[in-house]
């Protein structure tokens, strides 16, 4: 029997789940016969491929919801953003052989290792608030992805002239669910137990803009906030960078229909992308995003043949 207490937690597993199904359905349906027939002649246009800026992922868990992740951040960049993953070493193995049939003719995707056993949000918010990280790197820029976050329609490149930006934090904002009672015996409604769900309770005041998951950043500006700041071990990175942004770059999107534009996740807009909004939006509008997924890979594969 399911209490009280746990009906926010089985919720979010089903949602998660939900967008787990959408995403490896499009995986097997679309995005891996276009690999195994389309990719190579795709390569063969002229792509404007540069080192300035790169996909990046971390994650040492090779299953199909990583291979979906990457391979749907290669169509909506138009296969000019490289990809560079990083894993843990004892996960390198089954990484590159979820890759491997991208990996034999293309440098469109690189697989990386961390020095570290596993990957766990601490250490990846610890990893991210690192000076030596973001000095490893040799883009300008890079997209940060998670294999929680979407790209939704193809992502407009200009978006690249931002020094840091991500969806706007939900502060304050909190949804109620319903689930209902039944009488044993006649097995009628007769009755419910509303669940609060609360959103960045902790964030500290005056943070607008920033959310991580899903975000555009200039490395030598994560550099020095690095160098330069402290944060508790126990802060998200993309909390820690938030606070910091505007003393050390003018370069950030002051207009909120710009970020919406970009990425959500708990508000919803037509976006580009978003990050985690399958655990916070109506199911109407989570209805809404994957139709309008769906029929963008279908029309974007269509251009490639």
């Amino acid at each position: 029997m399911i209490e009280p207490k746990d009906f926010i937690l089985e919720f979010k597993k089903y949602r998660k789940g939900i967008f787990e199904s959408h995403g490896i359905y499009i995986l097997r349906k679309f995005l891996n016969p276009w690999v195994e027939r389309n990719l190579s002649k795709s390569l063969e246009r002229n792509l404007d491929i540069t080192n300035e800026r790169y996909g990046l992922i971390i994650d040492d868990r090779p299953n199909e919801m990583l291979r979906f992740s990457v391979l749907n951040t290669l169509l909506m960049t138009d296969l000019n953003l490289p990809i560079q993953i990083y894993t843990t070493q004892k996960s390198l193995s089954d990484t590159k052989k979820l890759f491997l049939d991208v990996l034999d003719f293309t440098n469109l995707i690189k697989i990386n290792t961390l020095e570290i056993d596993s990957i766990n949000i601490d250490l990846y918010n610890n990893l991210l608030k690192s000076t030596n990280f973001w000095s490893s790197l040799i883009a300008k820029q890079v997209l940060i992805f998670q294999t929680d976050t979407l790209l939704i329609e193809p992502l407009d490149f200009t978006i690249f002239n931002y020094d840091y930006i991500g969806a706007l934090f939900s502060k304050g904002k909190s949804r109620c669910i319903s689930i209902p009672h039944f009488n044993k015996e006649t097995r009628e409604e007769d009755g419910n137990t509303w669940i609060t769900q609360k959103y960045n309770e902790d964030l500290s005041p005056g943070l607008l803009m920033g959310n991580g998951g899903l975000s555009i950043r200039n490395c030598e500006i994560m550099k020095t906030i690095c160098s330069n700041e402290t944060s508790n071990p126990n802060e998200n990175e993309d909390i820690f960078f938030s606070k910091h942004l505007n003393k050390y770059t003018k370069n950030l999107p002051s207009n909120k229909n710009i970020i919406n534009r970009f990425s959500i996740e708990a508000d919803f807009h037509k976006s580009v992308g978003y990050h985690g909004s399958h655990f916070y939006l109506d199911h109407s509008e989570l209805s809404s995003i994957y139709d309008r997924h769906i029929r963008t890979v279908i029309g974007l594969l269509s251009s490639f043949n």
